[in-house]
């Protein structure tokens, strides 16, 4: 088959991370939903600020949550515990790229990308990052190095941005136009498969008792020994995949397709085109968000589009007042929608099959998606982590 380059991919299959309670990580389980989250609706530099923290170092990594703690990273190899309740540092470890690289230069970046875009993974004890340098590492809560390694180099000029992911106990990374299966206890190489690397995360599919991973590259590979089963079934080269109910869901600039999946893993998987659509002809930087059967997209250029997720029919589409690129991601938190630009406008919306705005608010500037849990919001921009709560 054919590369179907800027799709909506629609798979029978299931994701398995939402399935660990004791694993999150970019846009918490790859959802971008967040179903108990019940946070304000009105915020700004000051206004339902329960804390802020200055930043000294940029970095587009969303914070992730582990218990009373938060994960930040910052630039270039630097991650960052922070207890939830206050702000204060717990603790900070740098990952030394000298002693790991034996010397070289770093990889080229783009200015936006930079090297810390991948978002911290939280499995069970551990918290498992990611740098566009080529590092990876390991470390428990308490701020132990567990491991680090270089794992390999970004392919394209722009930089890396693909979070880690975990699935059938291994931790998988994308780069280098490889995934690669790590052994989250000593880092260890278990595999490598080739398969294009661009800037989204790779998703985790379930078939049965069989696992397999598949990566923007279009390729879906099985988690127990790299094997390639299905190739170039689609191509995603700027969003990941989402999931609901055993369908995946992928929006990019050409249009619209929809991909049936065998329920059980063969050797050599064969899918189904459902449908075609055609979607507003943009960048989708921002992955997309499942809610009562739409999925709600957003281009570049700050444009909401809603699709039904059983046609890939336009519900409507909508410019919304935001600035700069939407480098962010759409989140579901509770019953609202917040959509963010990288100027650092924020925008509350009602879902539905029309446009309801209910709250426009503004903080600063930003790449990283907002995180939720209970009644906060934390934000992290270019120079500040915010916690915002109601009052």
């Amino acid at each position: 088959m054919n590369k179907l380059s800027s799709t909506i991919l629609v798979c029978s299959v299931l994701y398995i991370g939402t399935a660990l309670a004791a694993t999150s990580g970019w846009r918490n389980d790859g959802t971008g939903r967040y179903p108990d989250a019940k946070p304000a609706l009105k915020w700004s530099k000051t206004e339902n600020v329960i804390w802020k923290k200055p930043l000294s170092k940029e970095s587009n990594a969303s914070p992730t949550v582990v218990k009373d703690r938060l994960f930040i990273c910052q630039d270039p190899e630097t991650l960052i515990c922070i207890s939830s309740l206050d702000g204060s540092n717990i603790w900070q470890a740098t990952l030394d790229w000298d002693a790991l690289s034996g010397g070289k230069s770093r990889p080229s970046k783009h200015n936006d990308t930079g090297y810390s875009t991948p978002t911290p993974l939280s499995v069970g004890d551990n918290v498992y990052v990611v740098f566009g340098s080529g590092i990876a590492a390991a470390f428990d809560l308490d701020g132990k190095q567990i491991w680090a390694k270089i794992v390999g180099s970004p392919t394209h000029e722009w930089g890396h941005s693909a979070s880690p992911v975990f699935a059938d106990n291994k931790i998988f990374v994308h780069m280098d136009n490889k995934l690669m299966a790590l052994d989250p206890k000593s880092g260890k190489t278990l595999w490598t498969a080739p398969s294009l690397s661009f800037w989204g995360s790779p998703l985790p599919l379930e078939f049965g008792t069989r696992h397999a991973i598949l990566t923007p590259g279009g390729d879906i590979i099985r988690t127990l020994d790299g094997k390639i089963v299905a190739k170039a079934v689609a191509e995603m080269p700027w969003t990941s995949p989402i999931v609901e109910e055993r369908v995946v869901y992928v929006i990019d600039e050409k249009g619209a397709t929809a991909f049936r999946l065998p329920t059980r893993l063969p050797l050599q998987l064969k899918v189904e085109r459902l449908w075609s659509a055609q979607a507003k002809k943009d960048r989708y930087y921002a992955s997309s968000v499942y809610h009562e059967g739409l999925l709600y997209n957003v281009t570049k250029g700050g444009f909401l589009v809603v699709l039904d997720a059983s046609t890939g029919e336009t519900v409507y589409e909508k410019r919304l007042p935001l600035s700069g690129n939407v480098y962010p991601s759409p989140c579901l938190a509770g019953e609202h929608l917040i959509v963010t630009s990288s100027s650092g406008k924020m925008v509350v919306i009602k879902p539905g099959r029309t446009y309801t705005e209910v709250a426009q608010n503004m903080l600063e500037g930003m790449r990283s998606c907002p995180t939720f849990d209970g009644n906060r919001m934390y934000v992290r921009t270019f120079n500040h982590l915010y916690c915002i709560g109601p009052e």
